[in-house]
């Protein structure tokens, strides 16, 4: 019995063996590991760097003094198509909300807190202009904040094409940022000459 078990172990700590056989088992499989990590960073990559550009774009607009308008809207979303490494017709949605306490006309009263939309403008094709009814599902996403206070939300949304097909099925990202106004109301409007368009 023992020399069979010797006879067993003396098999398996052999060295000898094909290094083609070996070789073709290996190759697929680390193959496979390699190409499927380069997939992953790389999507990592494009989720991080569209969400970048969300913040940017928040940020851009949080600091702004003047008046926004369409082109002001094309410009943001021609920035998020700069920095996109996949999606070149990428989707994007810029809202001014303000937040309530207060009702609107009797400013004595307290009323539920919630947000209502003043503007709100998308670019590419997925995504639709908020509106006020969309904003119950918002409210546990957004900070609590003053009677009256507005906040900028950016949304972005990119279809990721992977490099290499490992199996994935088709993937979308989303980016979801806001920003408070540091100077005054962000206001939009296509006619600054009559400022009584204006929506702030």
């Amino acid at each position: 019995m023992r020399g069979w078990m010797r006879r067993m172990l003396s098999r398996c700590a052999s060295e000898e063996g094909s290094v083609t056989l070996e070789l073709l088992l290996m190759t697929p499989i680390l193959s496979f590991a390699a190409f499927g990590m380069l997939v992953l960073f790389d999507a990592q990559r494009s989720q991080s760097l569209d969400l970048k550009a969300a913040i940017t774009v928040a940020d851009m607009l949080s600091r702004e003094r003047d008046v926004v308008d369409d082109t002001y809207i094309d410009s943001a979303w021609a920035l998020q198509k700069l920095v996109n490494l996949h999606d070149k017709t990428p989707d994007l949605r810029i809202s001014l909300l303000r937040y309530h306490t207060r009702d609107e006309v009797d400013e004595s009263r307290e009323v539920e807190p919630h947000f209502h939309v003043v503007w709100s403008e998308v670019r590419g094709g997925a995504l639709s202009p908020l509106a006020d009814a969309d904003m119950a599902d918002y409210l546990p996403r957004l900070p609590v904040m003053a009677n009256e206070d507005r906040l900028i939300v950016v949304e972005t949304q990119i279809d990721y094409e992977q490099p290499f097909d490992i199996g994935l099925n088709e993937t979308k990202f989303n980016a979801f940022t806001f920003a408070g106004p540091r100077h005054v109301k962000v206001c939009f409007n296509n006619t600054p000459s009559d400022p009584s368009r204006d929506l702030c």
